[in-house]
């Protein structure tokens, strides 16, 4: 748990129900925490949701809302699963919005998680309903380090996705000199708002400032270590530096191997492209596309997987891969209609004569 606030209240919670005679009940629910690595987590995700409707046919309501949240929060994040999410979550917020829950910190968590499925299903989309949900709910997690991190990421992601530095501005602004809201992710999407406005030397200088802090970043897990050597990766692609580059991609992919992170994966291969395009490699840039694609086939990141599929034709065009015109053509036809911002990707894929 990221949250401080459920945490103590989850503590009181699973103390209440050891005490009233639910002892099995805690010892499997703390028993579960082993599980949750990243090839575990789908085990870890139908466990949570058992134990749900056990405790709902209980009659243990506060005990089985925190579950259908873990369950709901670990399909949405580290699964990286918005779509398979999103059913669930936006049930779990009506429930909480119209019970006893209301206004608590799993009520605030959980509009947090419906914020961040949005944002990751189509964040253009969704924009002005994830800016107003993150202004609305930022006031009440504030203080509480964790969940007020994730919401400036929320933010932030929804800024660079729909390519507008001001909003990424924003997140800053939110933090209001809070240092520790900064500190885990505060520079990285600094560097991520640079190379929006076209310095992608500064941004590279801070990433590369980042790495060098080795053990102050190993502090927060070490894939956070490789999604900031992916991205300086990404910014040394585009200041032409690509043996630098390459070589740092081909550390994360060897260091990074167990970790099973679909993020991780997908990132790393979007970086791969970036170096194939700047050394004008049109056919690894085309294999690059495709393997992140095949890393996205199935979670749900909708309008990454169509801006990706159009990533693809376009390095197929240059590639005169006419196999890779065709998978871009058939990706594109199935992905658009399903986005809310379609219109703004329409014309991008007519060029293309994708869509």
């Amino acid at each position: 748990m990221t949250s401080e606030r459920l945490r103590r209240w989850a503590e009181r919670e699973l103390t209440a129900l050891f005490a009233a005679g639910h002892r099995e009940r805690v010892r499997a629910f703390l028993a579960l925490d082993g599980e949750a690595d990243f090839q575990r987590l789908p085990h870890y995700v139908d466990a949570l949701r058992r134990m749900a409707a056990d405790a709902g046919r209980a009659g243990l309501h506060p005990f089985q809302e925190l579950l259908r949240y873990l369950a709901a929060r670990t399909l949405a994040f580290p699964l990286d699963r918005p779509k398979a999410a999103l059913p669930e979550l936006a049930q779990l917020c009506a429930d909480l919005a119209t019970g006893p829950s209301r206004g608590s910190i799993l009520h605030a968590l959980a509009d947090l998680e419906l914020l961040r499925s949005f944002h990751k299903i189509d964040a253009p989309g969704w924009r002005a309903e994830i800016v107003a949900g993150v202004r609305s709910l930022f006031p009440k997690v504030a203080e509480d380090v964790g969940p007020a991190s994730e919401l400036l990421d929320v933010l932030w992601r929804t800024g660079y996705w729909c390519r507008d530095a001001e909003l990424m501005r924003e997140g800053t602004r939110l933090a209001d000199g809070r240092t520790r809201l900064l500190q885990y992710t505060g520079c990285y999407w600094q560097a991520r708002e640079l190379s929006l406005r076209g310095d992608a030397r500064e941004a590279a200088a801070l990433l590369r400032g980042m790495l060098e802090a080795r053990a102050e970043l190993e502090e927060h897990g070490r894939s956070w270590r490789h999604y900031v050597a992916v991205e300086l990766a990404a910014q040394e692609a585009a200041l032409g530096e690509n043996g630098s580059a390459a070589k740092r991609l081909a550390e994360v992919r060897r260091d990074s191997g167990e970790l099973h992170d679909p993020m991780l994966a997908w990132d790393l291969e979007r970086a791969e492209a970036d170096v194939a395009r700047s050394r004008g490699d049109a056919p690894a840039e085309v294999a690059a596309w495709r393997r992140g694609l095949a890393v996205l086939e199935d979670l749900g990141t909708d309008r990454l997987s169509a801006e990706f599929a159009l990533a693809l034709g376009e390095a197929a065009q240059r590639a005169d891969d006419a196999a890779g015109l065709d998978e871009a053509r058939r990706r594109v036809d199935r992905l658009l209609p399903e986005l809310r911002s379609a219109s703004e990707l329409a014309p991008r894929a007519a060029r293309l004569r994708l869509y």
